[in-house]
């Protein structure tokens, strides 16, 4: 599994909701991301993730990379890669099979409005590692 922290040169970070129809969790909002398909390599699974799911292209920004791993009972049952982006694209076409809803919230709405605490901690340390290396005040997300 692949998720991408993407964030907008305003200081935005794109949020999605799971549809209703989803089996476990439905209608909670996320971090965007999803399976890695075989033969594909992961930076290549979120960006084709990101842009099905909702239209949008992103530029991985190759300085952070995190994995999160999903244990249950001691076990790991899912291991997940974790990228930070960008990009330009204004317009968002969401994928109504996967995406009830989107949007672009600032760093403290984005962490009240995800429900995963797993996602909230990716999203605070992509958040953290902007601040630490001041990629924000340096316009590298431009």
């Amino acid at each position: 599994t692949v998720l991408g922290v993407i964030r907008r040169k305003d200081g935005r970070y794109l949020i999605t909701q799971r549809v209703m129809t989803k089996s476990w969790a439905p209608g909670w909002w996320e971090v965007s991301g999803g399976g890695v398909m075989a033969g594909e390599e992961s930076k290549e699974a979120v960006m084709r993730e990101v842009l099905e799911e909702t239209g949008i292209h992103i530029q991985i920004l190759p300085q952070f990379a995190s994995k999160s791993e999903y244990t249950i009972q001691g076990r790991v049952e899912k291991s997940v890669t974790i990228f930070l982006a960008k990009t330009k694209d204004t317009q968002t076409t969401i994928q109504r099979e996967e995406i009830e809803d989107y949007v672009w919230l600032n760093f403290d709405k984005a962490m009240d409005t995800l429900r995963f605490i797993n996602d909230r901690n990716i999203l605070q340390s992509a958040h953290d590692f902007l601040n630490e290396q001041n990629m924000i005040e340096e316009g590298i997300l431009q």
